[in-house]
């Protein structure tokens, strides 16, 4: 959401009313990334209990598990669940509010006839790749919890498929860092400016210069030895 309100505040919403909103409203996000899993913080059960009661709710789990430490965070899972798909429910919403201003502003006859299709075609490869880099990160956190939510309503239990949700959950700094990368095109040519990968290119273009300044002095050098014939 962060993201494409920055985007939207940069293009837009400097004059406009959203600028006496975005810094509490920005500020209440933040607050409630850290509030959001108050609720299971204090409802935290009591160990030995909690775990006899989940053991008999699972199917007979293997000794590979069952020799390692399990931690119960919650046997109230509304305590868990409702804070979840509250927290992820507003952050969707801002972000299609915010991805619908940004879109319906872009296409406006106003904006249009305000900037040069150069910085038009601009923009939009930078909202195109931002809606890329948010699909990813969507992917790797709405699948999973998907499929949690759907293992808990239905009482389900597979241990292979937990180990893949919470892999996929992992990944995130990885794919969204990658899909960073190959989306934004200054972003990449930094790196590969860093990890040498143009560096052929430079010394291609600084032997360039050096032989066309060698074929200037030679022509120069011919044309005064001409004129003092």
């Amino acid at each position: 959401m962060t993201i494409f309100e920055n985007r939207y505040y940069l293009m837009f919403g400097q004059e406009t009313i959203w600028k006496k909103f975005r810094i509490p409203v920005l500020a209440s996000n933040y607050i409630l990334a850290f509030l959001y899993g108050l609720p299971s913080f204090l409802m935290f059960p009591e160990q030995s209990s909690a775990l006899a009661r989940v053991l008999e709710t699972l199917p007979p789990l293997p000794d590979s598990i069952l020799s390692h430490q399990i931690i119960v965070y919650a046997t109230e899972l509304r305590y868990f669940i409702i804070p979840i798909m509250l927290m992820v429910s507003l952050l969707g919403i801002e972000t299609l509010i915010i991805a619908y201003l940004i879109v319906s502003k872009m296409n406006s006859r106003e904006h249009t006839f305000r900037m040069s299709q150069k910085t038009m075609a601009m923009q939009k490869k930078i909202l195109m790749a931002l809606l890329i880099q948010a699909s990813t990160m969507t992917i790797n956190f709405l699948i999973p919890i998907t499929y949690i939510c759907s293992t808990i309503i239905f009482n389900y239990h597979n241990q292979a498929a937990n180990n893949i949700c919470f892999l996929v959950f992992s990944l995130h700094g990885l794919t969204s860092t990658s899909i960073m990368l190959w989306s934004h095109k200054p972003y990449r040519a930094v790196c590969s400016s860093f990890l040498g990968f143009r560096k052929s290119e430079v010394n291609s273009s600084k032997g360039i210069q050096v032989v066309a300044t060698i074929m200037l002095n030679r022509s120069h050098v011919g044309r005064t030895s001409f004129l003092a014939s």
